[in-house]
């Protein structure tokens, strides 16, 4: 599948955001792995970032930052969506665009 520029800023700048906040707070702070998979059917690219990842003082709020707020914005341009499922000890993003 091909990905146009406009959309591929969209993908550019959530694994931008989500490596940078992991640096930061997540699992690449602690020198843990995280899982990037990316997935094309139906018409549909889907990006799926995976961390072990618990709040740490001075992380982001679960409800999303500036940068949560502006993929969100940018994927719903393009007519795709983003979404973030925090758990106790798990972050899953998804970020799905149209072809």
């Amino acid at each position: 599948m091909t990905v146009d520029s406009q959309r591929s800023r969209v993908v550019a700048l959530a694994i931008g955001e989500l490596a940078t906040n992991s640096v930061k707070y997540g699992a690449l702070a602690g020198n843990d792995a995280v899982r990037l998979v990316v997935t094309v059917s139906g018409g549909q690219c889907a990006v799926v970032w995976s961390e072990a990842s618990t709040p740490t003082e001075g992380s982001a709020d679960r409800a999303g930052g500036a940068g949560h707020a502006l993929i969100t914005r940018m994927a719903q341009i393009y007519g795709g969506q983003f979404t973030v499922d925090w758990q106790a000890s798990q972050l899953n993003a998804q970020l799905v665009l149209p072809a």
